[in-house]
């Protein structure tokens, strides 16, 4: 009986004692590094870097085109990548060939137009070839492509980062929609990731998350040695955790075709259809692709870097891409262009209150024609305040002669003359002996005087009309065009107290470049 006694008083403490130590091992507690060497294996993830034997190995889930039957079957191919059968993958696999397979095979085979030249920048900077699928998964392969924050073209870079990997992103072109360039951004970046985590699959998660997160995460859980060690209970958004398994699916139907029910890749890669030509100033894009015979669009969407439709102005050389066919044409035709402009430069001018196409072309030695032409607005045009404008600079070319002479044409004053070649009237009359200012012969030579003038080549008339705007008078019209205010009357046959109304059309002449 005491011995009974004596049990009972030892039995209630070690109940205690049990019952403490199993809530105890149920508590959450800071993470404690495994040592390697007891981390026991993983049974459905094998990840590893094997640039000798590269291969992709891994169970693959099959769908036949009609029946739907399903079959377990292992494929090899060539690939620096191997990784194991994982259900996340077969999700998103049955997801691509069931009810978005429509939408994943457009996909896929406009991707294979590019596809050859990213897996060769990525080979020549030592990134597996597979990861250009990545590019599928954030952009769908296309140059075009914005996120709602931000994110734009094949590799969805944000501005700051793209421009930290040497992609020019401002006003008038985005290098973020240029295949070369962004896909090598894309590998230096991604071979960066690769050597903070040392494994491809994590810099992939890196690449969509931010490296900073992926190192957050693994300094709280020390035990993250690949992508699958990484779990929804951790504080790490969905995205990321789709993001990989997302690529991985798509690596496997598109190496796999046959036992997915996809085409082969057609022999149409983009880099067979174009050749690269070099500009040198401003180029519009549309009027290339007319002089060379092509289709202004089809030359838009080989060149989306260009996103106002033409080259930056300054003193930039730049590249274009125009059909193969067509290289020898585009050669010519920029040929004609850079010597048709020698000697003129193209600034950016924010036009201000009270700016008008006159005193623009006057400030810059331009001519409110050119000025129109290449800004693609017509001459009668207000302008806003704000706007920006490029500017040929000194379009009017520069000579110094003793014999400089302008031939008269129908309309001309001395005062038009005066302003086209920056002379006074004054000088003009003494050096042509003119007795009346207001009477000069269409077809006579007018000498200029012994000064650095402002010579233009004898450019062509065009007429336009103009219809009047409330406010308007001849005068305002005439400085508007830079023309004689007498040459309006005369070519609209008017009297010189003659009134204009709103809603009237005028027919005006100008200097067509």
């Amino acid at each position: 009986m005491a011995c009974k006694k004596h049990l009972g008083y030892w039995l209630l403490p070690l109940v205690l004692i049990l019952g403490a130590c199993t809530s105890y091992n149920t508590r959450e507690f800071p993470p404690v590094e495994i040592p390697s060497g007891l981390k026991p294996p993983r049974e459905n993830v094998s990840i590893r870097e094997d640039t000798t034997q590269a291969s992709i190995d891994r169970p693959f889930t099959i769908k036949g085109n009609q029946q739907g039957a399903r079959t377990r079957s292992k494929r090899t191919t060539r690939s620096m990548l191997v990784f194991s059968h994982d259900p996340r993958v077969d999700q998103w696999i049955d997801k691509y060939t069931g009810k978005d397979r429509q939408m994943f095979e457009r996909n896929l085979y406009a991707f294979d137009k590019i596809r050859p030249q990213m897996e060769k920048i990525f080979q020549e900077n030592g990134v597996p070839r597979e990861l250009v699928y990545l590019s599928l998964v954030e952009s769908e392969g296309k140059a075009n492509a914005v996120s709602p924050a931000g994110a734009t073209g094949y590799w969805q870079f944000i501005r700051g980062t793209a421009m930290k990997y040497g992609l020019k992103v401002n006003k008038w072109i985005d290098e973020r929609r240029n295949l070369e360039k962004s896909t090598k951004a894309a590998a230096v970046y991604l071979r960066h990731l690769h050597s903070l985590f040392n494994d491809w699959l994590l810099a992939c998660a890196g690449y969509n998350a931010g490296e900073g997160r992926i190192q957050r995460l693994m300094k709280r859980y020390p035990y993250i040695r690949s992508f699958w060690d990484i779990s929804g209970n951790m504080p790490i958004r969905r995205e990321t955790l789709a993001y990989v398994p997302r690529f991985l699916a798509a690596l496997t139907i598109s190496e796999n075709r046959d036992r997915y029910g996809f085409r082969q890749p057609r022999n149409n890669h983009l880099s067979r259809q174009y050749a690269v030509v070099k500009v040198r100033g401003f180029v519009y894009l549309d009027r290339l692709a007319q002089s060379i015979g092509t289709s202004p669009k089809l030359l838009s969407r080989l060149n989306p870097e260009f996103i106002r439709g033409c080259t930056p102005p300054g003193k930039g050389v730049y590249t274009i891409k125009v059909p193969r066919d067509k290289k020898d044409m585009a050669i010519a035709y920029l040929d004609r262009i850079h010597s048709k402009n020698k000697g003129i430069r193209f600034i950016v001018y924010m036009t201000r209150k009270g700016d008008t196409l006159y005193d623009i072309s006057k400030r810059y030695h331009s001519t409110i024609s050119h000025i129109a032409l290449v800004n693609r607005i017509d001459p009668s045009d207000i302008l806003p305040v704000g706007k920006e404008l490029v500017v040929p600079v000194n379009s009017a070319r520069r000579i110094k002669s003793n014999k400089a002479s302008y031939m008269v044409r129908e309309g001309d004053t001395i005062e038009s003359i005066s302003h086209m070649f920056g002379v006074s009237v004054v000088d003009i009359i003494r050096a042509n002996h003119i007795g009346s200012p207001y009477f000069i012969i269409p077809g006579s030579s007018i000498r200029i005087p012994n000064v650095i003038a402002l010579f233009r080549q004898r450019p062509r008339s065009k007429s336009i009309t103009y219809r009047v705007r409330k406010g308007d008078t001849i005068w305002a019209i005439s400085r508007h065009f830079d023309v004689s205010p007498d040459n309006i009357i005369r070519w609209n046959r008017l009297t010189s107290k003659a009134t204009i109304y709103p809603g009237d059309k005028i027919t005006i002449f100008i200097e067509q470049s």
